[in-house]
Formats: structure tokens, sequence, C-alpha cells
């Protein structure tokens, strides 16, 4: 069985109807194919496009054993729903970590340069703090299972800790200005990782 979507919430739209239908005969072919489509706008910003192409291909023996237990719409509406979950969190993640940037740029950019004991200076940084101690308490839930095996390497190289946050640098007020241009460059690289394993997540996928 294949169920293909242009958006995660078009999934879940499409379960009433696979639940009319789950206790139907299964065809003689291989697979049992239904092709669902959707204009709503992806979950996620701009980095990753307009629209979200989820593949999922189900083997028919593990259609046969949903359907024989009924489960065909818990679990299309189940992976549906922690696809979005993951994909919102990406995508707050993602606007805290370009917060956090404009403030290090507005130092890094600013001539003359400021002082380290420039009052401008030290609640920018302040803010970068409370922004930091923001993009911790945001728990990004991993995929369902058919998608994660295909992004695992992208994900475990963004999410090196086991907290399930986006690991962004830490800067004290009085931070020299050397210290603030690599956290800009590490920044830098963080969001990129993010918009990766979002376009990732939004690419066709195809998973047993």
């Amino acid at each position: 069985m294949k169920i293909e979507a242009s958006n995660p919430n078009a999934l879940i739209s499409n379960v009433a109807n696979l639940q009319k239908t789950q206790q139907a005969t299964l065809p003689n072919s291989p697979t049992e194919t239904s092709n669902r489509t959707s204009s709503a706008p992806a979950i996620g910003g701009t980095h990753s496009g307009d629209k979200v192409s989820i593949q999922v291909e189900v083997s028919r023996k593990t259609l046969e054993t949903l359907q024989q237990f009924g489960q065909v719409g818990d679990f299309l509406n189940t992976m549906a729903t922690n696809l979005r979950q993951t994909q919102e969190a990406l995508k707050a993640s993602s606007e805290v970590i370009d917060k956090m940037k404009g403030k290090l740029d507005t130092i890094v950019k600013n001539y003359p340069p400021y002082s380290i004991a420039d009052k401008a200076r030290m609640a920018l940084l302040m803010g970068y703090s409370g922004l930091q101690k923001e993009i911790r308490s945001l728990m990004v839930p991993k995929p369902p299972p058919p998608v994660y095996e295909k992004v695992q390497s992208m994900w475990d190289n963004l999410f090196t800790s086991l907290d399930g946050t986006v690991p962004a640098p830490q800067l004290p007020t009085d931070a020299p200005d050397s210290q603030v241009k690599l956290a800009a460059t590490q920044l830098d690289s963080l969001s990129d990782q993010v918009v990766h394993v979002r376009e990732a997540l939004s690419n066709s996928v195809k998973a047993m």
C-alpha cells in the first residue's frame, strides 16, 4: 500500500476514507496503491519549499496484519501526527536560530565595534542567552520509523545529544568578539543542518 500526500496533514484527512475500506478484500497484486494529493501549504519555512511530499509503502503482509486487526486508520493517523509534530518542532527551532543569529550579526557588523562593557552589546548577548534557553526547551521528536530510517544519518548528526534539542552554542554576556563570530558561524552551520533535515523529510520517502 502506498499513500502519497503533499502535506502530512493530508494523511490525516484521508484516514476516514481508508478506514471505511480497510476491511475490503485485498487485491491480487503485491501491493495496494492509493494516491492522495493536497494543495495545503507545507509545514515548515521557506527553506523547505511550498509542499511536503510523503510516500509510504507498506508491504502486503503488513497491510494484511493491519487490516486483520482493523488498525490501518490508526497506523496512518499516528504516522501523520508524529511527522507533523516533528516538522513543527523543527520549524520552531529554525525560527529561534534565526533570531539568535540576528543578535550576533548586530554585534559583529556594528561599526565602530562595541566595547565589551557596552550596555547595548551586553543586552544583545542577554537576549541571545534567553533565546538559547528557549531553543533548549524545544523538544524535537523523531519522525515516525518509516521516515526516520531514511534520514537517520542526518538526524543523528544534528541531534548529537540524547535530549532531542538543537545544540545551539552558549555565550556569556562578556564574550569577546572572536567568540561571538565563532558562535555566529556555528549557527550558520546549524541552520543549514536543520534546513537539510526538513528538506529530507519533505521529499518523497518510501519506507517499508
